[in-house]
């Protein structure tokens, strides 16, 4: 429409207006993407925290004890 053009128009000032829509697709493109896999991430750590969890606590059972002097 008008108004989404002319404000696409008002916000691009010299570059334009072409440049403007890549680069707001270009950053909104990179932004699913981050949600996307940093959704993935957290899901393959919540179905593997009891066993990482696990093996910390185990790793922890091998640390040396520190005594300050």
């Amino acid at each position: 429409s008008a108004d989404l053009l002319a404000a696409v128009d008002a916000m691009a000032g010299r570059s334009g207006r072409s440049a403007w829509i890549e680069r707001s697709i270009r950053s909104a493109l990179k932004r699913v993407t981050r949600q996307r896999r940093d959704q993935r991430e957290l899901e393959i750590l919540n179905t593997n925290a009891d066993a990482l969890n696990r093996e910390g606590t185990d790793a922890l059972a091998y640390q040396a004890s520190w005594d300050a002097e």
